[in-house]
């Protein structure tokens, strides 16, 4: 519980002292600068998501899937070899 209430108490720091927000900010985008961010997800591939309940995309006036989402999404399937399980070993007899 006491972890929430430090949560809590940054985010009121942060919303009665919009400066330091603003330096905040400031400084990330200073360390960041130049930096060229990439996906994990690789190219082709869509996030994982999942179909939020009817009465969710009712009440918000969402429509499901999403624009430039496959629905159902498509089964991934590997290429890619297994790596073997360590060296052969003789049988124990």
């Amino acid at each position: 519980m006491s972890a929430a209430c430090y949560l809590a108490a940054g985010a009121i720091d942060l919303i009665e002292q919009p400066d330091l927000l603003d330096a905040m900010k400031q400084e990330f985008q200073d360390r960041t600068e130049g930096i060229e961010w990439a996906s994990m997800i690789p190219d082709g591939n869509q996030p994982p998501l999942y179909e939020p309940p009817a009465e969710f995309l009712k009440t918000t006036g969402q429509s499901w899937p999403p624009k430039g989402v496959a629905w159902p999404v498509p089964p991934i399937v590997s290429t890619e070899q297994l790596g073997g399980t360590g060296p052969a070993l003789a049988p124990v007899t």
